[in-house]
């Protein structure tokens, strides 16, 4: 029987725990990870595309125009003892194995996650939406043509951190994960500002908005409920605005998405990017075709086995690349560098890489690195016009997103004055837009 055998195995250490070195160490299963057909895989439910798919509510979907769509925001939640008690029996294939394991809840237990929900479903169903269908929101070819350039045209303000720069919109069939997550927290506010409508706009803002938030450990705990009723906005307006037709499995479970971040706390917590991320790991280990699993056991045992040694203590900053070209405020510096490394996070003297949000909420961009009397500077000019970007659904400032532009003179500051690194994007009119990158707290 599929996953049996990891059932059984659940089941043990649930109860007896692990043992290693004389120690037990307690256990339990905190979620499961899954994209929408891998959940209803395990757990025995409908498919996303049938009429009772949803795993959080008890809502029955309806057809509209070819389409199975979830147009109710109230909703009868689904709990882990209706979900036992076959309460809306249509919802179930069959009996999942998985209700024998001890504390897992069959509702809880399974969080949507906003990698293949949000970024591969929602973002992706708005561009396309906006390419192909229907024609009355179809955007101009002008306007498809300008947003593709851009795209193209930012990829060198694109920061090391993103492995992945972004693509034209002739691509997005083959856009990753993260290139629509880059697309929806980064670059989308910025090229769609002049390209949609206002109220198409404010629409795919409150999501932009919403996600910041829940992906933001700080903005989280302050502003949970205000991402939920945005959340709720976008679900409703996309009626208004697409269709009902258009209130798909994945945009109706945004309604859903703060009760789990309530649970699980925020967004990257427990989403699958990590997963895939390793899965691209495991890949690089297979070198033939030949016998894929028993080559990853191997090379796995052997990157086991190689004897490590750590440091005693761990490198917190480091400066890299010395130079001696400037430029400086005074000559009284005892060397230069190009690039700052800080708590794993890469600063360099090159654009994409430069910008950086100081704790007296300064915005700079970074020209030089340098030491004087052991201790470690920055040298940079601060943008001297700064102002919200964004001033509905919410002033975008209270995200610490700006509009800069003009920027003041050379001046220096100590390198722990750093709050955050930014993306730097450009604007209109020598103008540009700066967003923290959510991953990057100082």
């Amino acid at each position: 029987m599929f996953l049996q055998d990891f059932t059984e195995e659940a089941i043990k250490l649930s109860k007896d725990g692990f043992t290693y070195n004389n120690r037990t160490i307690p256990f339990a299963i905190k979620a499961f990870i899954c994209d929408a057909p891998a959940k209803a895989l395990i757990t025995f439910c409908k498919s996303h595309t049938g009429f009772f798919a949803c795993t959080k509510c008890m809502q029955k979907g309806k057809y509209i125009k070819a389409r199975v769509c979830y147009p109710k925001i109230d909703y009868c939640e689904r709990t882990d003892e209706n979900f036992r008690n076959r309460m809306q029996p249509e919802h179930h294939t069959g009996a999942s194995i998985l209700e024998i394991i001890p504390s897992i809840n069959m509702v809880k237990s399974f969080p949507l996650d906003y990698m293949h929900l949000i970024c591969l479903g929602v973002v992706k169903k708005l561009i396309n939406i906006w390419l192909s269908r229907p024609i009355s929101h179809r955007l101009s070819k002008t306007n498809v043509q300008h947003i593709s350039s851009y795209l193209i045209e930012i990829r060198s303000c694109i920061p090391s951190d993103f492995v992945r720069k972004t693509r034209s919109l002739d691509d997005v069939a083959r856009w990753k994960a993260t290139e629509c997550r880059l697309f929806l927290l980064y670059c989308g506010p910025i090229v769609l500002k002049n390209i949609l409508s206002s109220e198409k706009y404010l629409h795919f803002i409150s999501l932009h908005i919403a996600i910041r938030i829940l992906i933001n450990a700080n903005l989280y705990t302050k502003y949970l409920e205000y991402a939920h009723s945005l959340l709720k906005y976008f679900v409703k307006q996309f009626k208004v605005i697409y269709g009902t037709e258009y209130i798909s499995h994945n945009v109706h479970e945004l309604i859903h998405v703060v009760d789990n971040c309530r649970v699980f706390g925020p967004l990257d917590l427990y989403s699958a990017f990590p997963f895939e991320n390793y899965m691209q790991y495991l890949k690089r280990l297979i070198r033939t075709s030949h016998d894929p699993l028993a080559q990853l056991v191997n090379r796995i045992h052997e990157s086991q086995n190689i004897l490590i040694t750590k440091p005693s203590k761990e490198i917190k900053l480091q400066m890299v690349q010395e130079h001696h070209v400037g430029p400086l405020p005074t000559e009284h510096f005892s060397a230069q560098f190009k690039k700052l490394i800080i708590n794993n996070i890469s600063f360099s003297t090159h654009f994409g890489d430069n910008c950086c949000y100081l704790k007296d909420k300064s915005i700079v961009l970074i020209e030089n690195f340098a030491i004087k009397d052991n201790k470690y500077y920055f040298i940079g000019k601060k943008f001297i016009n700064v102002t919200s970007f964004i001033s509905e659904p919410f002033q975008s400032s209270m995200l610490d997103i700006f509009l800069v532009h003009v920027l003041g003179e050379l001046s220096m500051s100590l390198i722990e004055d750093i709050a955050n690194k930014m993306i730097i994007l450009p604007h209109t009119n020598n103008t540009y837009v700066v967003l923290p990158l959510l991953h990057t707290l100082c």
